[in-house]
């Protein structure tokens, strides 16, 4: 496994480093966020058994994540479709995703709504951000027509080509435990292509 992660590093000239560690449980998910804090995001399969840890990782590290559903297999990521909802989580999502965007020939803005709320104006400045950058950027509305938000984003995500998904994730405070909000846990819990998260 290092042997190839190596060997597709070298081919793109990124420079790979495999951290080892040792810890037991209770202490896994500690440790492993305290060593992301290092790197400028983490790359973690997203399963039911590893919502736990992606749930440490997320709210605790300060970085993003980069999750691949178990089934997918990634090669270039050349169009990133971004869930647009003009939020803060989003704006430090984008913050982590710079370097995909910059490598990206095409940009998608994607955004669900069934009522037309959207913050038009603030889509279209961060639109022409993109494009003052070099930048392809599309604009895409569309409405979940009684779908879950997740499901009609990552929909709309794979209708346009997208080889990376960029999104904010929420947290709900319920009884002092933290946990997620129900579009975030959605996408994550059913996961159907790459996607890049940050609280």
């Amino acid at each position: 496994m290092s042997e190839a992660l190596y060997d597709c590093a070298q081919k793109t000239d990124i420079h790979a480093v495999i951290q080892t560690f040792e810890a037991s449980e209770p202490l896994i998910p500690d440790t492993l966020v305290e060593i992301s804090r290092a790197y400028d995001l983490s790359i973690i399969e997203a399963s039911e058994t590893m919502m736990p840890l992606l749930e440490s990782l997320l709210f605790e590290s300060g970085r993003p994540l980069v999750l691949f559903p178990a089934s997918h297999v990634c090669g270039r990521i050349d169009t990133v479709a971004i869930a647009w909802d003009g939020s803060a989580p989003l704006s430090t999502a984008l913050t982590g995703a710079r370097l995909f965007l910059e490598g990206a020939s095409k940009v998608i803005l994607i955004s669900i709504t069934d009522d037309g709320s959207m913050n038009e104006k603030a889509r279209t400045r961060y639109a022409d951000v993109l494009r003052n950058s070099g930048l392809d950027v599309e604009v895409v509305v569309a409405r979940a027509n009684g779908e879950e938000v997740a499901f009609a984003i990552q929909s709309t995500a794979r209708a346009v080509h997208s080889d990376l998904l960029v999104a904010g994730a929420y947290r709900h405070s319920k009884m002092r435990e933290l946990v997620l909000g129900g579009v975030t846990r959605s996408l994550l819990a059913d996961l159907e292509m790459p996607v890049l998260v940050a609280p």
